[in-house]
């Protein structure tokens, strides 16, 4: 990392674990995250389970404390807190994200699957500005949901580093100007993977953003080998 630069991790992971693994991850959860668990059903649950058990995990190591003892409050907004780090989460079809970074930083990630979508013309109207639609449209066909998704994780980066979505957005020039985090704010995309795309925005500038795999198994697991 260069002098100045807000050091920002990345952590990349799998969705899909085993029932056993499945069962543990969900015993790290607290109350509001098992309730939260409780309404959905099949992969949604699995996915939302294996997601917030993997963040808990990842705070805690940071943290130097279990994951289950882990802090998490939200904004107003709903904006997930924990003292002592800056923090954000997503997933995408099977694949997970959590960011990390220094106290203080408002932070948001984003990671999209690449795919074929419905309307993504539609789509693509509302996340690009006139110029960059043009542009979008004289893409090849099968390069347009690549550059799509991109666009759409920086856009849900910076939102999410604001403390709003998509829904609640309220930008004045909608969502093609949502990307644009304004002075002092940086946005970085970064690699998530095959078929996947991944961006980072910080309230910092410059930032370094530096990316590295995960596997929930492993915290699941204490040194003696014993499962928690």
């Amino acid at each position: 990392m260069n002098a100045g630069q807000e050091e920002v991790a990345v952590s990349l992971y799998s969705l899909r674990v085993s029932t056993s693994a499945m069962s543990r991850a969900l015993a790290l959860l607290d109350d509001v995250e098992r309730a939260a668990a409780a309404e959905r059903n099949g992969d949604a649950r699995r996915r939302y389970v294996v997601a917030h058990a993997a963040a808990r995990a990842l705070l805690g190591d940071r943290l130097g404390i279990d994951p289950e003892r882990v802090a998490i409050t939200s904004e107003p907004g709903g904006r997930p807190l924990v003292e002592g780090v800056a923090f954000s989460l997503s997933h995408s079809g099977d694949r997970g994200a959590v960011a990390l970074a220094a106290a203080g930083v408002s932070l948001g990630v984003d990671i999209e699957r690449v795919r074929a979508r419905p309307h993504l013309d539609r789509l693509a109207e509302r996340v690009f500005a006139p110029d960059d639609y043009a542009r979008w449209c004289a893409l090849a066909p099968r390069a347009r949901p690549r550059e799509l998704a991109q666009r759409w994780t920086e856009v849900e980066a910076v939102l999410k580093a604001r403390g709003l979505g998509i829904a609640r957005s309220g930008t004045a020039g909608g969502l093609a100007s949502a990307r644009e985090a304004g002075s002092g704010w940086s946005c970085v995309a970064f690699e998530a993977g095959v078929d996947f795309v991944g961006a980072v925005a910080a309230d910092r500038s410059p930032i370094s953003v530096t990316t590295n795999g995960f596997r929930l198994g492993d915290p699941l697991t204490p040194r003696d080998g014993t499962e928690r």
